[in-house]
């Protein structure tokens, strides 16, 4: 009887508001960026990232007067690994969304690399 109570109890607090775990933040949305050698920026421009109907992940990034294509490769919890498309490869960067609402990873373009920031909005 006491188990039976005791799970009751359980199933409860699980279906209660606040009790159930938060979702992870999104990257859907605009994102103001920095790459980043040492602590000089190299590149700075946006990323506006949109979900399909399919639930897949893309986007567009905006620099120096040029779009590019990105590619979202994966997303699990709050890292997330994508690529921007250039005209003689892919630059690789891989990021965590923070508390504080902004990206902070790295990124990687031959033999350059260094870090990647992010915050939302512009």
């Amino acid at each position: 009887m006491r188990a039976r109570v005791f799970l009751a109890f359980l199933a409860l607090g699980a279906a209660a508001p606040g009790a159930r775990a938060q979702a992870a933040p999104s990257l859907v949305g605009r994102w103001s960026w920095e790459a980043l050698v040492d602590t000089e920026a190299v590149a700075d421009g946006t990323i506006d990232v949109r979900r399909a109907h399919s639930g897949a992940l893309s986007g567009v990034a905006v620099f120096g007067g040029d779009e590019r294509p990105v590619r979202v490769l994966a997303v699990q919890g709050r890292t997330f690994r994508l690529e921007m498309v250039m005209p003689d490869g892919a630059v690789p960067v891989e990021g965590t969304l923070l508390d504080d609402g902004t990206i902070s990873g790295t990124w990687g373009y031959g033999e350059c690399s260094g870090r990647f920031t992010a915050r939302r909005g512009r």
